[in-house]
């Protein structure tokens, strides 16, 4: 139940300002490669890279920085370059740019788009700003819808084989890699998108109570070697890591109160503010999710008074999956970041 009350909170955290990266996970990604021209100023080039990101977004793409494998990289070059005159002068430049979507890991090429581009400016940079910002997306349509297409067929022929290696990882230990895996296929693969939403639920779940059991072995070590005021607050510092949702958390209660019960009257007071701080930051927490779930039910209550309970049922059932799942992405996401 504890699980389950936890989780519902968790749907709330979706809201927050990790939800884009997370509903991200869901979608197909190509990410912007770094512009690598040394003739191209690097406020310009950090205008392209943006525009390009902008622009995939509008055909449903997104560059979420996780996805590594597919890219779309670019060659900028200037064919001519003009200085037109007045008060003041400025400069006038024709570019030509070429875009490349492709496999970055197999180095595959899934398309390629030239076009052309003019910017005039005060400078060199401002010229080459204002041809990077009046790019339009149509530039890219063709290419993007194509590549797309062999993305999506990408996933569909290697879905089945990520699933088994996200296993077999599962099975090493290796919850963060095995979360990652199956974060990385996008909504678009029907056949293949609703199982990886279910055994992200399952390895993260997995993932916990792995986590939670050695904190707790740790715990208990600590206590054991020191059963004084200070193994105490060593020892609570572990067992304040342990996710709320382990399922060892009654063990984690019952070693707290053997701790409260055995602490020396001494350092009685000294433990019992540790205690008392493990205690006010647990509370601080369910506080926390009681406000975002009596907001959220709230919503919920003024957008859909019209449903029926069995309705309202289903879709509480559903946000309790969506919370587990968003919990599994946001591992994926620390999983990338740290490698």
């Amino acid at each position: 139940m504890k699980r389950i009350v936890i989780s519902l909170a968790m749907v709330l955290l979706a809201f927050s300002a990790h939800a884009q990266t997370l509903d991200d996970l869901g979608k197909i990604c190509i990410s912007v490669a770094p512009v690598k021209q040394k003739d191209v100023p690097e406020p310009a080039k950090r205008v392209l890279e943006n525009k390009l990101r902008q622009m995939l977004s509008s055909y449903g793409i997104v560059d979420n920085g996780i996805g590594r494998r597919f890219e779309m990289t670019s060659a900028v070059d200037v064919l001519s370059k003009d200085i037109v005159t007045g008060a003041p002068s400025r400069i006038s430049q024709k570019l030509e740019i070429t875009l490349e979507i492709r496999d970055a890991i197999e180095k595959k090429t899934y398309g390629t788009t030239s076009f052309q581009t003019l910017g005039v400016g005060l400078s060199e940079e401002k010229a080459f700003i204002k041809a990077f910002s009046s790019i339009g997306k149509n530039s890219i349509k063709s290419l993007v819808e194509d590549s797309k297409d062999r993305i999506i067929d990408y996933y569909n022929t290697h879905a089945d084989r990520m699933i088994k290696d996200a296993s077999v990882a599962a099975d090493k230990g290796d919850y963060d890699y095995a979360l990652y895996l199956l974060s990385s296929v996008p909504d678009v693969c029907t056949n293949y998108y609703d199982k990886c939403q279910d055994l992200i639920v399952d390895y993260y779940y997995r993932k916990i109570d792995a986590e939670g059991e050695a904190l707790l072995r740790e715990a208990k070590a600590l206590w054991a070697e020191a059963p004084d005021a200070d193994g105490a607050a060593r020892a609570a510092a572990v067992l304040s890591q342990i996710d709320n949702m382990a399922a060892c958390q009654n063990s984690v209660d019952a070693l707290l109160a053997e701790i409260k019960k055995k602490v020396a009257d001494d350092k009685k007071k000294e433990w019992e503010f540790t205690l008392r701080q493990y205690e006010d930051q647990k509370k601080r927490e369910q506080r926390d999710f009681e406000f975002k779930v009596k907001k959220y039910n709230d919503d919920k209550a003024r957008e859909q008074r019209d449903f029926d309970f069995s309705v309202r049922q289903f879709e509480e059932d559903s946000a309790l999956k969506r919370a587990i799942v968003d919990a599994g992405k946001e591992v994926a996401i620390a999983y990338v970041k740290g490698r």
